[in-house]
């Protein structure tokens, strides 16, 4: 769970009776929500936590149970739908170690296993379902490794740039950019009070940025996360934008040619 800074995981034992308060909304993962300051006392922490910097939304998945990969066994798997991030947890003695196994160039809408305890990673860019497999050494210290199958470098970059292109798009939907501007490839993207964007990820077709900066990526990220830097008059709003998040939609508007 998560709300505007921090995705949490929390952990509740199976001879617990229930009621645990796990902190919201007086704490994000381990850090003061409101109030700020706040007081822990009373409350359930996280046994992990991370950013938006590195994602959006946590998704949760199972504790490896099957026989196939025994150095996976006890690992509890999560991701997060953005970023495509996979770590793997689990409990050593009275700590929680975390660490991430796989940076996938994909959406990721869920994490589920079969029968036999298999994992399996659903693929929401490409609407497909890949095993999770254990590839790399993972000790009683650390977790490490990695999912799916290997794929070309090629490949792989031209899979990581179309799964960021695809979480620009969501992300330009969430944040209401759809209300502002027309992009022929959103159909949710309607807007007039703002340029249509066809062609932007062309300089040749739109060599300035708000007319007052060179189209070139670097510069459209500082834009978009802080225009009125540059224009003290931009209608354009602060979105509150991670540097993540900020990646996306410039990789979305590349694809504007």
């Amino acid at each position: 769970m998560g709300e505007g800074e921090y995705e949490e995981v929390n952990y509740q034992p199976a001879s617990s009776k229930g009621g645990e308060n796990y902190g919201w909304p007086i704490m994000e993962g381990i850090h003061c929500y409101d109030p700020d300051p706040c007081s822990p006392l009373g409350l359930t922490q996280p046994v992990a936590e991370y950013s938006h910097s590195r994602g959006c939304a946590v998704i949760g998945g199972p504790v490896y149970r099957g026989s196939k990969f025994a150095k996976m066994q006890g690992i509890y798997f999560y991701a997060d739908f953005c970023s495509g991030l996979i770590w793997g947890l689990r409990r050593v003695g009275d700590s929680w170690q975390s660490a991430l196994l796989y940076d996938a160039p994909f959406l990721i809408t869920g994490i589920g296993e079969d029968e036999d305890g298999n994992l399996y990673v659903t693929n929401y860019t490409h609407g497909t379902i890949l095993a999770l497999e254990q590839q790399l050494q993972v000790s009683t210290a650390t977790t490490e490794g990695t999912a799916t199958a290997t794929v070309a470098p090629a490949e792989q970059t031209a899979e990581r740039v179309n799964g960021l292109a695809e979480k620009g798009r969501l992300l330009f939907v969430d944040r209401g950019c759809v209300a502002c501007h027309v992009v022929s490839s959103v159909p949710e993207a309607i807007g007039t009070s703002g340029p249509a964007l066809d062609g932007f990820g062309n300089p040749s077709k739109w060599p300035l940025i708000a007319g007052v900066l060179v189209n070139t990526p670097d510069n459209a990220k500082r834009w978009i996360i802080n225009p009125a830097s540059f224009k003290s008059d931009t209608a354009m709003l602060n979105l509150g934008l991670s540097d993540s998040d900020a990646d996306a939609i410039i990789a979305l508007l590349g694809t504007l040619q």
